[in-house]
């Protein structure tokens, strides 16, 4: 192509499909198939709009407009998209399976950051679901998330294989944290 330009369309579509092949709702299936083996307890795909607290209490915020904040609210449906709700410490389990998984060029993380190149032979920074970018100090690999009231981060360094995840109830851009740690 000539440019890139993000899109979720592509994860919603995904989502359906599997609905339709298994006959079985997302939710279920990312529970079974993904979230279960790998011991993340208290994940869960949650595809109805979180106009309130999580299970666990936890509230979004956002801008009021005024200089203050309010509670978020979302009145999107989203199906492979979005909507993973996770705690850190099951995202450390998921990290320190990415971690292991990482070398060799058959990898999932390898076959994620495999080079892009647009028709000109430019090379994009957006791979298949992460940016990958030269900074100081070597590769950078990151992943931004986020609906309203949420925002998350992270940044992973293949050299020295390390990772830092901002989590935030809030709509501030986790990005510059994430990258400064």
């Amino acid at each position: 192509g000539e440019r890139f330009a993000y899109s979720n369309t592509n994860f919603m579509i995904l989502g359906r499909v599997l609905e339709q092949v298994t006959q079985q709702p997302l939710p279920q299936l990312a529970n079974e198939w993904l979230f279960a083996p790998l011991g993340m307890e208290n994940t869960y795909l949650d595809v109805e709009p979180a106009n309130g607290p999580l299970p666990d209490g936890t509230v979004g915020y956002e801008s009021d407009g005024c200089g203050g904040v309010m509670i978020a609210k979302t009145n999107l449906e989203w199906a492979g998209d979005a909507g993973i709700i996770s705690t850190l410490k099951d995202v450390l389990v998921w990290e320190q399976i990415v971690h292991q998984e990482a070398h060799g060029f058959n990898s999932i993380v390898s076959r994620l950051q495999l080079p892009v190149l647009f028709n000109d032979g430019t090379l994009s920074a957006y791979r298949f679901g992460v940016n990958v970018a030269e900074r100081a100090g070597g590769t950078q690999v990151s992943h931004t998330g986020g609906l309203r009231g949420w925002k998350m981060a992270k940044v992973y360094r293949p050299e020295p294989g390390h990772s830092v995840i901002v989590l935030f109830n809030h709509m501030t851009n986790p990005v510059p944290l994430a990258e400064a740690i």
